[in-house]
């Protein structure tokens, strides 16, 4: 890896830290640690951390979260294999499910991980869409029985309408029934 200021003279490295932009951290470094990183060096000491004492503790809840946010990323992952099947018409729902899995196991690791209570409201409204289709009216309600209530909205609706049309429709069947067996 390169050296976080470079030139090449001392003159022009004296310039790249004084400037300090922030570093470009490969792919493979998580964003919340280069961000951290990045903020340590700051140019202005008031964006910095205030201590070494207060880096240490960014550093320890990073590293205490570290696993949710892999656990998030799993899951944006499965998201995505989810759409790709979808595209190809197959069947997402596995995909999804999995996701939703790994979003509840971040957020039992670290409730205020942000990314995974996103990702996770994201992957019920795509689960009740598919019960919604099939209209599987209790895995819908099951499922919207799981949302975070800022996010019911519009879904509690759809699942309240189809009941109701699944009510009209078993309630026309047993009377038919019943007409059947009077006849």
């Amino acid at each position: 890896d390169a050296p976080r200021h470079e030139g090449e003279a001392l003159p022009q490295v004296l310039h790249a830290a004084w400037i300090s932009e922030p570093y470009a951290y490969p792919p493979e470094v998580p964003a919340e640690l280069a961000a951290l990183a990045n903020r340590a060096c700051e140019r202005d000491p008031a964006e910095r951390p205030r201590s070494a004492e207060i880096f240490r503790q960014a550093l320890e809840s990073y590293l205490e979260h570290r696993e949710s946010a892999e656990l998030a990323e799993e899951a944006a992952r499965r998201v995505a294999s989810a759409e790709e099947r979808a595209a190809a018409d197959e069947d997402p729902v596995p995909a999804l499910r999995e996701a939703r899995f790994a979003y509840k196991q971040a957020l039992r690791i670290w409730p205020q991980n942000a990314a995974a209570r996103a990702g996770l409201q994201d992957v019920l409204g795509a689960l009740i869409d598919r019960a919604l289709a099939d209209q599987a009216v209790e895995l819908a309600r099951d499922l919207l029985a799981e949302m975070d209530e800022e996010h019911v909205g519009g879904w509690r609706s759809k699942v309240d309408a189809l009941a109701a049309q699944v009510a009209r429709r078993e309630a026309k069947m047993r009377r038919l029934e019943e007409e059947a067996k009077q006849a």
